[in-house]
């Protein structure tokens, strides 16, 4: 059904669902280490570009195998010299790119003006790793979905936390990837699947998607994924997954494909819409980091060891209604455990 004025109708309701699901975190995650607040936003200013080329000899023998990270961890404060995690702490700032419009990942509160999402606990946990604590200490830089790559890439910021698929190509680049970009080990597995409106003809039955016309970022894996379903799908590529969205809600697409824990959020902004149950692809997630900055990796790869241990993954994959926490069984959640890390080199 058309809606007009769509894209404000979702901004509202975002802005609404937000404030109800950040006081419900609080009691879910008080036994566990507390999630910071997000900061407050900070214009991002543009980072001097540094050395980007790429060297890597990567296969897809392992995809998902990341830099080790650091035997000893740094203190926050006394980054190494030389290393690039010593220069964000020198200029006083981490740069992140991230999204601002994917609810329950990356998204821009109206209400509080901060972001908030699993994305962004993601990010200030490398910050408190760097600067030992968060505010004032994170720019965010908001990149559409098909220029991710090429921001770590071009040193226009250090990471990209936005729910990124590790992939081969993304990694050893491709005439479809041209800048190729490294990662961090994987901070959370999803999958692809479709939501549709209450009452489509289209069901969890792959016939019935015959000829739909289907919804999903331009530049991500789930747009190259519908292309090459059979039966086939019309393909309809857009700037970011919000976009998708508002197409369906003014009735311009028969559904959305992207990864479930993306559609989790919009199902939860938009109750006339549904999943339709179960996933035809398996999206680990990495932090995007320059191939020139292996030190920086294995700097990250660190933080999220540490969070894997301290609990500061688990509370924020729960605080992002991500993870099933204490007592929620049944709730459809996969349970608050991180995925194991697989490292280069590792026997």
């Amino acid at each position: 059904m058309s809606r007009p004025g769509g894209r404000r109708a979702v901004q509202v309701l975002l802005g609404l669902v937000a404030v109800g699901m950040l006081a419900a975190c609080s009691s879910a995650t008080s036994a566990a280490t507390p999630v910071p607040a997000p900061v407050p936003v900070i214009e991002p200013a543009v980072a001097s570009p540094g050395p980007v080329s790429h060297t890597s000899s990567t296969t897809c023998r392992d995809v998902t195998a990341s830099q080790p990270p650091l035997t000893s961890q740094p203190a926050p404060g006394r980054m190494p010299r030389g290393t690039w995690e010593a220069r964000i702490q020198q200029r006083g700032y981490l740069i992140a790119g991230v999204d601002q419009d994917t609810y329950l990942w990356g998204f821009l509160d109206p209400s509080t003006g901060t972001f908030s999402g699993m994305d962004i606990a993601m990010v200030q946990g490398v910050a408190r790793a760097i600067f030992g604590s968060v505010a004032h200490h994170v720019r965010y830089v908001v990149v559409p979905n098909d220029q991710r790559a090429e921001a770590v890439f071009t040193g226009r910021v250090d990471l990209v936390a936005e729910t990124m698929t590790i992939t081969c190509a993304r990694k050893a680049g491709s005439a479809t990837d041209p800048y190729p970009v490294d990662f961090s080990a994987v901070y959370y597995t999803a999958g692809q699947s479709v939501l549709v409106p209450n009452g489509s003809p289209m069901t969890a039955r792959r016939a019935t998607w015959a000829g739909r016309r289907v919804c999903a970022a331009s530049g991500s894996t789930s747009l190259a994924r519908l292309a090459a379903l059979r039966p086939a799908v019309v393909p309809v590529g857009v700037a970011n997954e919000s976009d998708c969205l508002v197409l369906l809600q003014q009735g311009q697409v028969d559904a959305i494909s992207t990864d479930n824990s993306i559609l989790v959020g919009m199902a939860a902004q938009d109750p006339t819409l549904h999943l339709l149950g179960g996933t035809f692809s398996e999206e680990p997630y990495g932090m995007a980091i320059s191939w020139s900055h292996r030190d920086f990796v294995a700097f990250v790869n660190g933080v999220l060891r540490t969070e894997r241990s301290s609990g500061y993954w688990a509370a924020s994959c729960v605080a992002a209604h991500m993870c099933a926490g204490a007592g929620a069984a049944g709730s459809g959640l996969p349970p608050a455990v991180e995925p194991a890390a697989q490292y280069t080199g590792a026997s």
